[in-house]
């Protein structure tokens, strides 16, 4: 089934890579977008608490899950689907588009080496 216009005018307008793949938003009041698709259905989802420092570390990652019950089945067009999806075991590296993320990025590799 092919992608309806007006979802790919969103994905877009948002600068995302394709549906189900969130994205550090710059300026926005939440910290990441998503377009969800859960079936035949489509939603703009905006997540996060926007200046918000992550703790990557295994008991962080557990008290937060545990406190937003992650372990419920949600739907992919929740924004508490995709916080919980950030926060699972592997956590994955978000694309960011602004440029003091990418900085911070840049100086934290210089730090491993």
């Amino acid at each position: 089934m092919a992608t309806p216009p007006r979802v790919k005018a969103a994905i877009q307008k948002h600068n995302l890579k394709g549906v189900n793949k969130p994205k550090k938003t710059p300026k926005a009041k939440k910290a990441y977008v998503v377009m969800g698709k859960e079936g035949s259905s489509y939603k703009l989802v905006r997540f996060g608490m926007q200046g918000s420092r992550r703790n990557y570390s295994a008991s962080g990652r557990k008290k937060f899950r545990a406190r937003h019950g992650c372990d419920q089945k949600k739907s992919k067009l929740t924004a508490s689907y995709w916080a919980c999806w950030l926060w699972r075991k592997s956590s994955p590296k978000v694309k960011s588009s602004s440029p003091s993320a990418k900085r911070e990025f840049a100086k934290q590799r210089k730090k491993r080496k």
